[in-house]
């Protein structure tokens, strides 16, 4: 029994360790989404700019890369949304977009935002307005940008 132990513990010990792997790279992951959807390899794709913008109407934020495909000469977008690392095409930011104003009624355009001081730093207040008029609705909207959670915070003539 100590001998299979000790070959068990040697046959361990010579086993290399895998290396902890990093997250993907948003430009590596760029390249490797257009190979899946686009055909080829990710070497087929030339990052020509990158940039990271915010979601209208949220916290959160978005990496976008334009690509060159070197077998066809089309350029191609991709977004990487930064929350959950989820790679797409444009459709990525239109999706982020309506997610971000669910819940709040038609007809309401944003009117001001800013950010709350502390001890309630990092969370924007965004306000709605149905019209330029007095009693139109409003509707504020604070956003955690650390949480990336939406609340309606308050709600006037609606």
């Amino acid at each position: 029994m100590a001998i299979s132990l000790s070959v068990g513990l040697t046959a361990v010990a010579l086993v290399p360790a895998t290396p902890a792997r990093a997250a993907e790279p948003a430009a590596a992951a760029g390249a490797r989404h257009l190979s899946e959807t686009e055909g080829g390899s990710p070497n087929d794709f030339e990052l020509l700019n990158e940039r990271s913008g915010a979601i209208e109407h949220s916290a959160g934020t978005l990496w976008a890369g334009k690509y060159l495909d070197h077998r066809t000469g089309r350029i191609h977008i991709v977004y990487r949304d930064a929350a959950n690392g989820v790679v797409a095409g444009p459709q990525l930011r239109s999706e982020r977009s309506e997610q971000a104003t669910a819940g709040l009624p038609e007809g309401l355009v944003l009117g001001s935002a800013s950010w709350l001081p502390p001890p309630d730093d990092g969370r924007l207040v965004l306000a709605y307005r149905a019209g330029d008029e007095e009693g139109s609705c409003r509707r504020e909207v604070t956003v955690d940008a650390r949480s990336g959670g939406v609340s309606v915070t308050e709600s006037l003539d609606c």
